[in-house]
This record gives C-alpha cells, structure tokens and sequence, in this order.
C-alpha cells in the first residue's frame, strides 16, 4: 500500500461522501469505518492503479493490523500538513464553533465551483 500515493483532494471528499452517505463537514475521526472509507477514498481518487474494492480494502484492514497502522499514521501525517491551510473558525457568542453548514455535501456544490470559480477537481 506503500505505493499509492495518498492524498485529501476534492475527488476523494466526493468519492468519499458517496460511499459513506456522510457530509465531510461531518466525519467522525475517532470512527475508524469512517477514517477507512476516507482513506480508502483518498487512495481511490489518486492512483489509476488501485483496483481494490472497499470491501477488500475494509477487509485487509481489519486482519492486518500491520498495514492498517501504517496507512493510519500516513493519513494523519497528511491531514497534519494540510491543517495547516485550513481558515481557523472564531467561536459564537455562545462559545461554540458555528456549524450551519456540517449538513453541506462537497459533492453538490462542485458543480458551482467548476463553472463559476474554474476549479479544477483533479
């Protein structure tokens, strides 16, 4: 698994929200099905050659605890350097982060990206 490369895109997000019916905004870190459906995405929508399924995908990383370590300690290492970038949220008044829009699915709103920002999704 060493050779794929693994990488949080917009393509995984999507990839992501489809096979977990999760929004992002939403994901539950302590969850190790949903960190796999995210890892697994994250893999998928990066490497032209990964043909595993995720029910394959889940079942290695279950059995082995080995390669489910690793990808594990990769992943954060990933998600460590690119929190970096990511717009820190002022508290409400109530002293709680704002959430209205944890409900929000990345994949409905690419579409506006695409065509009125010209972003790239790849």
């Amino acid at each position: 698994m060493e050779k794929y490369k693994l990488k949080l895109n917009i393509k995984a997000i999507v990839y992501f929200e489809k096979l977990s019916s999760i929004p992002f905004l939403k994901i539950d870190y302590s969850d190790l099905k949903e960190l796999s459906q995210l890892i697994y995405s994250c893999l998928y929508a990066n490497n032209d050659d990964f043909d595993y399924s995720y029910e394959a995908f889940e079942s290695v990383m279950s059995s082995n605890k080995r390669i489910a370590e690793k990808l594990l300690n990769r992943f954060f290492k990933v998600v460590e350097l690119e929190k970096q970038f990511f717009k820190k949220e002022e508290p409400t008044e109530e002293g709680s982060n704002s959430t209205e829009n944890s409900d929000l699915y990345i994949y409905k709103i690419i579409p506006i990206l695409v065509t009125n920002c010209g972003l790239d999704i790849k």
